[in-house]
């Protein structure tokens, strides 16, 4: 694990670095699983467009110690609009994959969202993350 984590440093340059590190340190039918979305993957497809359309525009030298990414999501406040989403048998891509989750969440004060079909008890992931949301489908 430290040589992989140590050969992070170099190969994740930007978001889609991710997916050819995750091609070569997963089981074939495991990276397909995670890789593949759901269905006919037009969601992947719309999303990745959306994004698409969207620019960065860098500002350095800015005063950002008045800045804040706190949102209200049903009647709770959050320290940014961003979740954890839910992966149905996430445990079988990293170990105890859904508390790791649900702990990482807990721990940036953002939503995390267990899956209907997480391999975790969800009595276990609510002692990691107490109110965490869930996926039901």
């Amino acid at each position: 694990m430290l040589k992989l984590l140590r050969s992070l440093d170099n190969a994740i340059l930007n978001l889609n670095d991710f997916e050819s590190l995750a091609r070569r340190h997963l089981p074939k039918a495991i990276f397909g699983y995670v890789q593949g979305g759901a269905d006919d993957g037009t969601t992947i497809q719309h999303n990745l467009r959306a994004l698409d359309r969207l620019r960065m525009v860098p500002r350095v030298l800015r005063d950002v110690s008045a800045c804040s990414q706190q949102v209200t999501l049903f009647g709770q406040s959050f320290a940014s609009p961003f979740m954890i989403a839910p992966m149905g048998a996430s445990a079988i891509v990293g170990h105890d994959a859904d508390n790791a989750m649900a702990r990482a969440a807990r721990s940036a004060r953002i939503p995390y969202i267990l899956s209907a079909n997480a391999i975790t008890p969800i009595e276990e992931i609510g002692r990691a993350y107490p109110g965490c949301w869930f996926a039901g489908y």
